[in-house]
């Protein structure tokens, strides 16, 4: 009789091992999928902060000014200081 229940308590012990390695596993599984997925974000952040960067420069404001409104930087002698 002992022994009988010394082998079942084995064979749940070993089920309970199974199970929460299989949710170990699931769970390693899918923190690689959220850092894949984080990776990926924080590459597009960086593209599009060198688009805004780029989009908001100087030159390039300067450059659509002169394009699409036709405006340009008043010469030394058009600018009178009060």
């Amino acid at each position: 009789m002992l022994a009988v229940m010394a082998g079942m308590a084995l064979v749940l012990g070993l089920v309970f091992t199974q199970v929460f390695h299989g949710q170990v596993a699931d769970l390693r599984v899918k923190a690689e999928q959220l850092h894949a997925t984080n990776t990926g974000i924080a590459n597009e952040n960086v593209r599009l902060l060198t688009a805004r960067a780029q989009v908001a420069s100087k030159t390039q404001i300067t450059a659509l000014a002169k394009t699409k409104l036709q405006l340009f930087e008043p010469d030394q002698g058009q600018v009178r200081r009060m």
